[in-house]
């Protein structure tokens, strides 16, 4: 599901279900997003920014909330039901900061922005740090983010499926023409031009790998085979596709989480999502927006997280 703008009844946020192709407002829900700011989502809960900045939690289809998270930013935040409910913990990383997290059978792998992976082992009274994977960045995908270093830009993120760890690396245009093809800033038309034929940022691609914890190394995958990820400002997802027929086998289906540009642009921002084939390594819509603005951006909440709790 994701969480769109205000409806024209004025609720703070609206569901798109990807199952039924329909909108949704829950009445149960009251927040509304005027004066606060929607920075993520983790296990069911949607974590905000009130209007003085201050961040806490929130369960969009119930209406609860959960505790406050600490306001330091140079620590990692773990969502309340990673074990110990009700709790934060601050976990140090010693490679560089997290650039994202799985969690799994009680341990937490941490993905830091050189492609190292920092283990945690929750299944004790206190978190353990017990491995650290000297891994780098896939040649790979350096290469091709140094040849395209003027026209993208590129996000990571890990993800478990089957019980292997994933690494995903998402190649995203400056700008694009009206056919999709990243073009260079030189290129923009001028103010003289009736009709710009250039659009704002938008995912071209994603290169997938497989961590192989014994040599250390990110091992590239053609294919996920009957899985399909989710990714973006949320925490990310895998799914069996033969389970959710709704999704696309073998897909990496992802929001827009390059928030900088919302915060300086008043014509686009939150409107990079879809649908990435591995197979056909084509982008193809969700859903109709209609709009290059969406504030706040969509996020990913799962239903399947409330069956738990």
């Amino acid at each position: 599901m994701l969480p769109l703008d205000k409806d024209d009844d004025g609720h703070g946020c609206r569901f798109f279900s990807l199952k039924d192709k329909t909108a949704l407002a829950p009445r149960s829900f009251t927040e509304t997003f005027s004066d606060r700011r929607c920075v993520g989502s983790s296990h069911g809960w949607l974590v905000l920014l009130d209007e003085d900045s201050e961040p806490y939690l929130l369960d969009p289809l119930r209406g609860g909330r959960g505790p406050p998270p600490p306001s330091r930013q140079d620590v990692l935040l773990c969502a309340p039901n990673f074990g110990r409910v009700g709790v934060w913990m601050e976990l140090t990383g010693h490679s560089g900061p997290y650039s994202d997290v799985t969690f799994h059978e009680g341990m937490l792998f941490a993905l830091c922005n050189s492609g190292f992976v920092e283990t945690w082992d929750f299944n004790r009274d206190h978190p353990l740090k017990i491995m650290e994977i000297k891994s780098s960045f896939p040649r790979k995908s350096a290469e091709a983010a140094h040849a395209f270093r003027n026209v993208c830009f590129t996000s990571t993120y890990s993800i478990e499926a089957a019980g292997e760890i994933l690494l995903l690396v998402r190649f995203t245009a400056n700008f694009v023409n009206k056919h999709g093809v990243p073009i260079e800033e030189d290129y923009l038309p001028t103010e003289e031009d009736i009709h710009p034929l250039v659009y704002p940022y938008r995912t071209l691609y994603f290169h997938v790998y497989v961590l192989d914890i014994n040599s250390e190394e990110w091992v590239g995958l053609d294919s996920i085979g009957d899985w399909a990820v989710f990714v973006g400002g949320s925490h990310s997802r895998s799914v069996l596709a033969r389970e959710f027929p709704e999704f696309e086998a073998n897909s990496v289906y992802f929001t827009d989480d390059n928030w900088d540009p919302g915060e300086r642009h008043d014509s686009y921002s939150g409107h990079d999502m879809g649908v990435y084939s591995l197979q056909r390594r084509k982008v193809r819509e969700i859903c109709e927006l209609g709009s290059d603005k969406i504030k706040p951006p969509p996020l990913w909440v799962f239903p399947s997280d409330y069956r738990s709790n």
